[in-house]
């Protein structure tokens, strides 16, 4: 999620992930990038944080409105990590089958961290 560039061995500068939209499919420069998500981004479907996957896992579309084609509903959150907020963020998704605005018991949910390198 960043990187760090040296164009003079005394100078390093490092880079975050300011724009990308992960809810298009390829991604595209119009997003939030790694921005900490608004509170609730788990909770409901907020624009730039819920996609939609069909029966297969593939992707069919983004927005506060499932497709009709749409299985289930991928939510994520971004945060950083309280102990090293300027270097680990965390990683919060949900997967779960479409039932509204309700997280289904039988829902994937995935924590992960990344630190800058």
């Amino acid at each position: 999620w960043s990187h760090t560039t040296t164009a003079d061995p005394a100078i390093s500068m490092s880079f975050s992930d300011l724009t990308a939209d992960l809810t298009h499919d390829p991604a595209d420069d119009s997003g939030p990038g790694l921005l900490p998500s608004p509170a609730a981004t788990l909770a409901s479907d907020t624009r730039g944080y819920v996609d939609y996957l069909d029966g297969y896992g593939r992707w069919v579309g983004a927005g506060l409105s499932p497709p009709a084609s749409a299985v289930y509903i991928r939510r994520w959150a971004v945060e950083p990590l309280g102990s090293d907020p300027d270097n680990i963020l965390v990683f919060r998704v949900i997967a779960m089958p479409r039932m509204g605005d309700v997280i289904s018991p039988d829902a994937t949910r995935l924590v992960t961290i990344e630190a800058r390198k």
